[in-house]
């Protein structure tokens, strides 16, 4: 798979970390969308560890915000040819609440 290319957003925790993990564990090329760089480089180390496998990138990605992910999207188009697998892992907490 070493020339198979997978985007995990919110990587750096739960869900997201468990895809990543897997996906590098096949040896696909990760790259780990992240809001938070600080926290997600040390898990981006842990997951390069763990799996042996050094094709875990990092790029910032904030999805709340078109800037960020715009930005994101140039970047990764500077890096990489194209995109195999997406995996679209983000949480927003207030989507659909009403206040009475």
């Amino acid at each position: 798979m070493n020339d198979k290319i997978v985007i995990v957003t919110g990587a750096n925790s739960g869900i997201g970390r468990a895809a990543a993990i897997r996906f590098a564990e096949e040896g696909y090329k990760v790259i780990m969308a992240c809001r938070n760089l600080e926290k997600s480089k040390k898990v981006q180390q842990e997951l390069i560890q763990l799996t042996k496998n050094n094709s875990v990138d990092l790029l910032k990605l904030d999805v709340s915000s078109f800037k960020s992910t715009e930005d994101f999207c140039s970047e990764f188009k500077k890096r990489y040819k194209k995109l195999d697998i997406l995996i679209h892992n983000v949480k927003y907490f207030n989507h659909g609440e009403k206040n009475y």
